[in-house]
């Protein structure tokens, strides 16, 4: 990302396949602008006053997107090993299946469907699945 002499902007960089306009503020903030046209990224880039650029032309015209503070793309997250329906069978063969085979899958359907919320997220997800069943 180039970087400004701005006092309210750090820098920003454009994404023209996406239409997608990133500002990183001084503040500490990053957000990403979603359908900013290549014409408004241009005149945002080439304009003398960034700050006065953006309040004017793009903070309430475009929708944004407030950006975790780490780059989370290339932050090194572990790929996830789930197990599959056999593995999930061969373990609670022995124990009662029916039972452990129902918690078993709502667990692994619920971490398999939502691997965009957080690990607490999906655990209270399965908690209240199971407690809708009767488990304690």
């Amino acid at each position: 990302m180039p970087e400004y002499e701005s006092s309210a902007i750090k820098s920003a960089s454009y994404d023209q396949a996406k239409q997608e306009l990133e500002i990183e503020f001084r503040n500490g903030g990053t957000y990403r602008y979603l359908g900013v046209p290549p014409e408004e990224a241009e005149a945002f880039a080439a304009s003398s006053s960034k700050g006065g650029h953006f309040q004017a032309y793009i903070r309430n015209n475009y929708t944004a997107v407030h950006l975790p503070t780490e780059d989370v793309e290339s932050f090194p997250f572990p790929e996830p090993v789930l197990p599959s329906a056999a593995d999930l069978d061969a373990v609670v063969s022995e124990r009662e299946p029916d039972n452990l085979r129902q918690y078993a899958t709502i667990f692994r359907d619920i971490f398999l469907k939502s691997m965009d919320v957080s690990p607490e997220g999906r655990m209270n997800m399965a908690v209240a699945q199971l407690r809708a069943l009767g488990v304690k």
